[in-house]
């Protein structure tokens, strides 16, 4: 048995411009209420709709992060 808990994740297709380890995942953050939890809100219909913003996208092996797909392309076209 592997003792590392990074082997039981697969391998991406791009590399991480920073580091050059094929770990990079999609990182969707969180969407915080100014107002806090209101749970009745939602219930009731009047919640406000989910954002569609785009995903980030992160290297969980150095732990660098992107916050949409153009910044990472750049830094990675910098790299080259």
């Amino acid at each position: 048995m592997s003792s590392d808990p990074m082997a039981s994740i697969p391998e991406s297709a791009e590399s991480c411009p920073r580091c050059g380890a094929n770990r990079l995942t999609l990182l969707y953050f969180p969407r915080v209420d100014p107002r806090g939890v209101r749970p009745y809100d939602e219930l009731l219909g009047m919640g406000d709709p989910a954002p569609d913003d785009p995903p980030g996208i992160g290297c969980l092996a150095c732990g660098s992060e992107w916050p949409d797909l153009e910044t990472f392309r750049r830094e990675k076209e910098g790299a080259s």
